[in-house]
């Protein structure tokens, strides 16, 4: 059901991370109230970004071909650094990666009206001599995830992938691309990681206790408009009240339980005791970031990675997508970047077949029907 007037009766509606209030959104209403702040980054080898002179080129509102571009200049640096890893495992990621927001109205990589996903469409140019049809991606704001593709396969000691992208992939030893970045994988170190900030831990652990490196983190660059939607954070955990609740006996103790996870107690308790950032801007950032997985936060840059008022949403959960869609896509997600680093696919081929799969196999069988 819809809460914009529960959330107008907390009176804190202004004070809600605009990242967070977006991605409980649809249609610019509101159908669920985000009891966190979930900024989705990059953690960096802080120690090799200042010995290669590019700490300034590190952060802020930078695209992620910008990115990319400096991955690039990191894997070319030498033998012993590749510029990033990005792991698909995380769903956030995934989804952050799949929904760029170019505007608070989109809400949904599937078409309900079309039953349609929407990742490339065959364009016919006649040329005067002959007709000409190559693929133009649909939905400009995917453009990342193409760019993402291309990372993977144009210059192997660039963006590696997580070795689980080589799950689906047989006889890697078989294919130069693949055994290329496998060998990058093992014998250098990304300087870059992406990460959520309440699952830092293991990168934490890994940096200052194996390595021995210092460390920092800069936001997840999810654009490729500079300045546009550069919000590093998202709702994770949520409440929402079920339509039918309305009219019946329990509606009033829901909407007053719903209300409570938008009041500075509700937002202390609940963040508290799971370990995660508050989504109000009233409450102080740095008496949660002591419960944040253990992580030792001393001396580190979080409060960069928490959004400001104001900024834009990078990902945000669509009320169209049914959970079967979801999982198929994130499964094929994963051995996609091997596939297409093996030469056995195209990206372009690949997320042509995702969207036929989706679309027939488990659209119209898990939704319409």
């Amino acid at each position: 059901m819809l809460l914009d007037d529960i959330a107008n009766q907390t009176g804190v509606k202004d004070d809600i991370h605009s990242g967070v209030y977006e991605s409980c959104t649809v249609s610019g209403n509101l159908y669920a109230m985000g009891t966190n702040c979930d900024p989705l980054l990059l953690i960096y080898n802080k120690d090799a970004i200042e010995a290669l002179g590019l700490a300034n080129e590190v952060g802020g509102s930078w695209t992620f071909d910008e990115f990319c571009k400096l991955c690039r200049t990191i894997g070319q640096s030498g033998e012993d650094f590749a510029g990033a890893q990005l792991d698909f495992k995380y769903e956030p990621l995934f989804l952050s990666l799949l929904r760029v927001c170019s505007g608070r109205e989109i809400k949904s990589w599937a078409i309900p009206e079309r039953c349609s996903v929407e990742y490339v469409t065959r364009v016919r140019k006649d040329t005067g001599s002959s007709v000409v049809w190559y693929d133009k991606v649909r939905n400009v704001v995917l453009q990342e995830l193409y760019d993402l593709g291309y990372a993977y396969t144009d210059g192997y000691n660039s963006i590696l992938p997580a070795k689980d992208v080589f799950d689906g992939v047989n006889n890697v030893q078989s294919y130069g691309p693949a055994q290329t970045v496998m060998d990058a994988l093992d014998s250098r170190m990304p300087v870059f990681y992406a990460a959520l900030l309440s699952e830092l831990y293991p990168y934490v652990y890994d940096m200052e206790n194996t390595i021995q490196v210092s460390w920092d983190v800069a936001p997840f660059p999810l654009t490729s408009q500079k300045g546009t939607n550069s919000g590093t954070a998202v709702a994770t955990d949520c409440f929402g009240i079920r339509a039918n609740v309305a009219d019946s006996s329990n509606a009033l103790a829901a909407k007053t339980f719903v209300a409570f996870a938008w009041t500075e107690e509700g937002q202390t308790v609940l963040n508290s005791a799971r370990g995660t950032l508050p989504a109000l801007t009233t409450l102080d950032i740095d008496r949660f970031l002591q419960d944040v997985k253990v992580v030792d936060t001393t001396g580190k840059n979080f409060a960069a990675c928490v959004p400001a008022k104001g900024q834009s949403v990078p990902a945000s959960l669509s009320c169209y997508v049914p959970s079967k869609v979801s999982t198929y896509m994130r499964n094929e997600m994963k051995t996609m970047a091997g596939k297409a680093i093996s030469v056995k696919s195209s990206i372009e081929d690949l997320l042509d077949r995702m969207e036929t799969m989706a679309t027939q196999n488990y659209w119209m069988r898990y939704y319409q029907e």
